[in-house]
């Protein structure tokens, strides 16, 4: 059987206050998928931002909008839509 992936550990927050403990353990090649619209108001494009800053890369959006919408975020990898792209 040949396997065209490998399984990598996955961790979901709808509030990334919950992911800013754990980013330490976290090599800087982790990849990011990000929602555009968090809760509390949190705009995923802000904490891209700030994982940008951070140092890490590998982030995109994960939007029902228009990526043409998100084209002034340089820093993200690309927008796509919700679905997980590992379907």
């Amino acid at each position: 059987m040949h396997l065209d992936f490998i399984l990598q550990p996955f961790t979901a927050y709808s509030d990334p206050e919950g992911m800013w403990p754990i980013l330490e353990h976290l090599s800087k090649d982790s990849t990011f998928y990000i929602d555009s619209n968090l809760e509390n108001d949190v705009k995923g494009e802000i904490v891209a931002k700030k994982l940008f800053d951070l140092g890490y890369r590998n982030l995109y959006l994960a939007t029902g909008y228009e990526p043409d919408d998100f084209n002034e975020f340089t820093f993200l990898k690309g927008v796509q839509g919700k679905e997980p792209p590992w379907r």
